[in-house]
């Protein structure tokens, strides 16, 4: 799921440097606070 994610930020043009990185990171923490909440569910 991650790497579909990061795939497709990859195709959105006009996205690069500190954005890239920025939404990278708040996508890799919403993954990983869904995960969290369906263990923890």
């Amino acid at each position: 799921m991650l790497l579909f994610a990061r795939w497709v930020l990859r195709r959105i043009p006009d996205l690069t440097g500190d954005v890239y990185g920025a939404l990278c990171e708040m996508v890799e923490v919403l993954i990983l606070l869904t995960l969290a909440a369906g263990r923890g569910g």
